[in-house]
């Protein structure tokens, strides 16, 4: 018997990240999907395009930067040429820099960790 593994179901967990963008359900429960879908993802989904929109249309949003952050940086923990050439500065820098400036030391944080994680792919316009 063949042992399944989650790298046989990375297109199909991919297409759980598109949810993020479904307004019929409440945010909470669309966060928690896609975090956990990236999570369990080796690399990140052959089509960023639409994660990438989400997280800069959300992320500028006070109650969403925290949870816009959190799966920003899941995201960038699981490389991909994809990914790297997806990624558009004048998208993501706005959300970054609310998550530098803002008072909450874990939003902070998280902002401060996708910025190095960007660094070490090459975005240098963020140091």
């Amino acid at each position: 018997m063949r042992r399944v593994s989650t790298a046989d179901f990375d297109g199909e967990l991919s297409e759980f990240t598109d949810w993020l963008n479904c307004e019929c359900f409440p945010f909470e429960w669309r966060f928690t999907h896609a975090k956990q879908a990236i999570e369990r993802l080796k690399k990140a989904p052959r089509s960023p395009y639409h994660l990438l929109k989400a997280i800069s249309e959300f992320g500028i949003m006070p109650s969403r930067l925290n949870a816009m952050l959190e799966i920003f940086r899941a995201l960038l923990k699981r490389q991909s040429d994809e990914l790297r050439w997806s990624i558009q500065f004048k998208d993501v820098a706005p959300v970054i820099s609310l998550g530098l400036a803002n008072g909450n030391p874990t939003t902070k944080q998280l902002a401060e960790e996708c910025r190095d994680l960007l660094l070490r792919i090459g975005f240098f316009r963020f140091f």
